[in-house]
């Protein structure tokens, strides 16, 4: 039987005061036959990911609309864009996965947009996270092109994707759709939640020629 929205509701509710990450913050939830909607304000990029995190391992939940603005916290000084594009560039030239990837970064009013290529779609990904965790940074914009070298098949990039989603315990490879179009991945069918939603994106990520993943899986819950 279907959770109520509001037993769905009190437990989001209770999850986010149990977390410690969270020491300021005006979340306001509406809930609708699973879709949650996030409004209001964090005091950080983080604080934002962690709220949407912990939204997602309440039962019940089968997607989310996260508009949450960040809003520093009392006496926080907010670096200059200069001075956050010093620390993006900082991060980005010290991984050792990316510091040889073609990346340029910009900065305005604390929205970053990167720009540039890398070799292999995780590494886009990768470059985001770093990219959120510097100061003062309250968007990314991540415009990276993925240039694959090599040359892997679409039929290839397919098998290996659908022999890896077969093996993973967390899914049924029968209710899962996979086809590729010139490295584009698309992904289709119903997952029973969100950990395998991610599992199943995670793996066509990670697959050698792989340059986009458009998840279209629908969570099934409960």
């Amino acid at each position: 039987m279907p959770r109520s929205n509001e037993d769905i509701k009190n437990d989001i509710i209770d999850s986010l005061a149990r977390d410690s990450r969270l020491k300021s913050h005006d979340v306001k939830i509406e809930i609708s036959n699973g879709l949650v909607v996030l409004t209001g304000s964090v005091q950080s990029y983080r604080a934002r990911e962690a709220v949407e995190a912990d939204v997602w391992k309440v039962s019940g939940v089968t997607a989310i609309d996260n508009r949450l603005d960040i809003v520093f916290p009392p006496g926080y000084r907010k670096p200059a864009d200069e001075a956050i594009l010093e620390s993006v560039d900082r991060l980005l030239r010290w991984d050792p996965d990316l510091f040889l990837e073609k990346i340029t970064a910009f900065v305005h009013e604390g929205r970053v947009i990167l720009e540039g290529s890398v070799d292999m779609l995780w590494k886009k990904f990768r470059a985001e996270e770093l990219v959120r965790n510097a100061g003062g940074v309250l968007a990314v914009v991540n415009k990276l092109a993925v240039i694959t070298t090599g040359d892997v098949t679409d039929e290839r990039i397919g098998q290996e994707i659908t022999g890896l989603l077969n093996r993973n315990s967390a899914l049924n490879v029968n209710t899962v759709s996979v086809e590729v179009q010139n490295g584009n991945v698309r992904l289709s069918g119903t997952v029973p939640n969100r950990n395998a939603f991610d599992i199943a994106e995670d793996i066509a990520r990670y697959t050698q020629g792989v340059t986009n993943v458009d998840n279209q899986l629908v969570i099934k819950g409960v």
